[in-house]
């Protein structure tokens, strides 16, 4: 009788050493990096998009030492605006002056009577130098540092104006940007200073957005190279100069430059790659401009 108690001791710590819980070694896991998106939620939705990018650029650029800085828009009151208008000669027929936006507008109506000669010699350092100051008058700043960026010639095809080459041009459109501690200040929309001129130097059109007041931060934008920035997707590059262009299929950058794109109206500014590059419309090849986001 002890003998088969004995027995049945030792099945039932048996039994229980099976059935007891063991300590599990610890499981590792490894961890997957989850790979970050890029987005802009700040590229205007009203910009046009490409259907793809192809970047022909094979190296990376250098990338410029960018301090972070806010701005503040120019205050534009009612006297100031129509300092402005009276500067200009806007009435409400031939322009505007945007508050909200900062932004002044001005065409003065060209018909086939008025004489737009093609006899006179270009002056464009002359004509630079005046648009420049009044530029500077508008903003009410003086020494502001422009970069030039474009110069088209045209003429008259009333209504229209076509391209032209110098020689037989009546007009010239000169496009330039706002430079701030070496780098270029733009818009969504392209260049912010804009005019065209007689070949008299007399003005025919402007579009310019003033310059924002500009406050300093105490660290540096932290940019993306081409490798990365070219990995973006395609809803982010945004499409400022279609060239007229409603479906862009393909684009093909060529050139990249590092800018800083700044909004008035929500008083931001922002790193951005200015790209240029080309498609194809009806068999011809078209240079297409475009904006991406230079930040991670």
């Amino acid at each position: 009788m002890k003998k088969s108690w004995w027995i049945l001791g030792i099945g039932i710590v048996f039994l229980m050493f099976l059935i007891w819980p063991k300590d599990k070694k610890e499981e590792i896991y490894e961890e997957i990096p989850v790979p970050i998106i890029r987005q802009d939620l700040e590229m205007p939705v009203e910009l046009p998009r490409a259907a793809s990018v192809n970047w022909l650029i094979r190296e990376n650029i250098e990338l410029p030492k960018i301090i972070k800085l806010s701005i503040k828009k120019q205050n534009i009151n009612i006297e100031r605006e129509n300092k402005i208008k009276k500067l200009l000669g806007i009435n409400e027929e031939n322009g505007f002056v945007d508050g909200v936006n900062n932004i002044i507008e001005y065409v003065k109506e060209v018909t086939p009577r008025d004489k737009l000669n093609t006899s006179e010699e270009w002056n464009l350092t002359e004509i630079k130098n005046n648009f420049k100051n009044m530029v500077e008058e508008i903003n009410e700043i003086r020494g502001i540092e422009i970069e030039w960026t474009g110069v088209d010639y045209k003429k008259l095809l009333y209504p229209r104006w076509i391209e032209a080459k110098e020689s037989e041009a009546q007009s010239v459109e000169i496009r330039g940007d706002y430079v701030i501690n070496g780098i270029r200040i733009t818009t969504y929309y392209g260049e912010g200073i804009k005019g065209v001129f007689d070949r008299k130097g007399n003005l025919l059109k402007l579009s310019l957005s003033l310059r924002p007041n500009f406050i300093p931060q105490e660290e540096d934008e932290e940019l993306v190279n081409i490798d990365e920035a070219s990995q973006s997707p395609i809803q982010m590059y945004g499409v400022f100069n279609n060239q007229g262009i409603e479906k862009i299929s393909e684009v093909n950058i060529t050139e990249a430059e590092i800018v800083e794109v700044y909004d008035n109206k929500r008083n931001f500014l922002r790193p951005y790659y200015w790209l240029e590059g080309n498609t194809y419309s009806e068999n011809k090849p078209v240079k297409i401009k475009l904006l991406l986001k230079a930040v991670k």
